[in-house]
């Protein structure tokens, strides 16, 4: 099995373990008088979904395969793995896009400027600081937060 198809097979793996922990409970609160709590789980699908490799640039799909998300040589930050996960709303261009391109880059890769590979020994060494990258996902998932609210705020679902 290529390259490709095992980081299609990562992705599908991310979307399901986070469907897992997330759609009981926006069906449990759709039916329901709780609106704003079956909202809220519908940000937290989007929330996790966007930041599912923010960690050292590598998402539960990926480290099964043993890939991980690289920006200039090192893991990519927080914030490059949620610009690099933006372009996933658009999943089916994206998958497409990976499968026909020949360097293996989505869209979001391009927009972030990163690169996804398999990962080796000497990626393995790299150790960054724990204060920065704790500094680093909270950033980025706030920065998430507020972009949700965002939209949310013009497309009225709140």
């Amino acid at each position: 099995m290529n390259n490709k198809i095992k980081r299609l097979i990562a992705a599908t793996i991310d979307l399901a373990f986070i469907s897992i922990l997330t759609i009981p409970l926006i069906l449990y609160f759709d039916n329901s008088n709780y609106r704003l709590w079956r909202d809220m789980t519908q940000l937290l699908f989007f929330g996790l979904f966007l930041n599912k490799d923010c960690t050292k640039g590598i998402s539960i799909g990926k480290r099964l395969f043993n890939f991980v998300t690289i920006y200039k040589g090192r893991p990519a930050s927080s914030l490059k793995c949620l610009i690099r996960n933006v372009t996933l709303l658009i999943y089916p261009i994206e998958a497409l896009i990976l499968l026909i391109n020949p360097q293996a880059k989505r869209i979001g890769d391009y927009f972030a400027g990163t690169t996804v590979i398999k990962q080796d020994h000497s990626l393995k060494a790299i150790k960054q600081n724990s204060n920065l990258l704790l500094r680093d996902v909270l950033f980025t998932l706030l920065l998430t937060g507020l972009i949700l609210v965002f939209v949310n705020y013009f497309y009225g679902i709140l």
